[in-house]
């Protein structure tokens, strides 16, 4: 599987961070436990399913989309995802008609709607930057009490592709 990654500045970065630091230090589920090196606050524009390797390639396909960077990004709220007792929870990211249609430029350079999971397709994408996965819906109020109200005005500065076969990140320039 590949996704296609916006990243956000050191601001934006570093609240995130915060966030996930707060969550586990209150003994809840926190994307902050992932301790790999790639691992970074960041929204997700595309996600492309498959056991075959192709970050480079698909970096390739995308090439200059990324001097659309820097761009403002709004995280404004919190936004749960899923069903059943355990959710993911995000920080939502406010959409603008620029973000959108980079959104959509990712999707058709990657072979459209159909090479891209149904939830990253244009018209069904929800933008946002994962703060927990599994989050128990029992701890959700002390989730929430923990992470407070979201508001803040950040950039997205670089697009990055995550090759989860090849493990490896390759920036798209």
């Amino acid at each position: 599987m590949r996704s296609v990654e916006l990243l956000l500045d050191a601001d934006g970065d570093a609240a995130v961070r915060r966030a996930w630091a707060a969550l586990m230090a209150a003994d809840l589920p926190s994307a902050g436990r992932h301790s790999g090196a790639t691992n970074a606050p960041h929204i997700t524009l595309a996600v492309c399913p498959g056991e075959a390797a192709g970050g480079v390639a698909d970096a390739a396909r995308l090439a200059g989309l990324a001097a659309t960077l820097p761009r403002p990004v709004e995280l404004s709220g919190l936004v749960l995802f899923g069903g059943g007792d355990r959710r993911v929870l995000a920080c939502h990211v406010v959409v603008d008609e620029a973000m959108l249609r980079l959104q959509r430029d990712v999707v058709a350079r990657l072979g459209g709607a159909d090479g891209v999971l149904a939830q990253t397709a244009p018209g069904a994408w929800t933008p946002h930057v994962t703060l927990a996965r599994r989050m128990p819906l029992a701890r959700l109020a002390t989730a929430l009490e923990v992470c407070g109200p979201v508001d803040l005005r950040v950039e997205a500065v670089a697009m990055r592709v995550w090759d989860s076969v090849a493990k490896r990140v390759t920036v798209v320039a």
